[in-house]
């Protein structure tokens, strides 16, 4: 689903209210990547943290996210969602508390936009 024009095009999926950056594929690797740096970090207990760039419309009301894993029982997903950006543009970090497939929703008002995501760690360690 491809967010409208006025999102910025990094934000690669959403709707008129809500967007977000997905990790390739569908696909966030923790620790070090073969080509150098990381896209996402494994704390010392072994959860995995990553940013998140969302996009809200025409309201500084707060994103609230929520998670959970698919494909085996977990303790769900924690969301720093620190409200500093007034409209547009809203970071975030959420902490996967293992890894696996895992669903995602952001909530934004009356809108939710939910996607999937594969969470592992690299052969190559933190």
């Amino acid at each position: 689903m491809k967010p409208p024009a006025s999102v910025p095009r990094s934000l690669d999926y959403g709707n008129a209210t809500l967007a977000v950056r997905l990790y390739p594929r569908g696909h966030l690797i923790a620790g070090r990547l073969p080509g150098g740096g990381s896209m996402a970090t494994i704390n010392p207990n072994g959860s995995i943290w990553a940013k998140f760039g969302w996009w809200r419309a025409n309201d500084d009301a707060r994103l609230t996210i929520s998670g959970h894993r698919l494909d085996a029982a977990a303790p769900p997903l924690t969301a720093d969602v620190p409200n500093v950006y007034g409209i547009g543009f809203q970071p975030t970090g959420l902490t996967f508390s293992t890894t696996g497939c895992w669903r995602v929703t952001g909530t934004f008002k009356k809108a939710r936009l939910s996607f999937t995501v594969l969470v592992t760690k690299s052969p190559l360690g933190p």
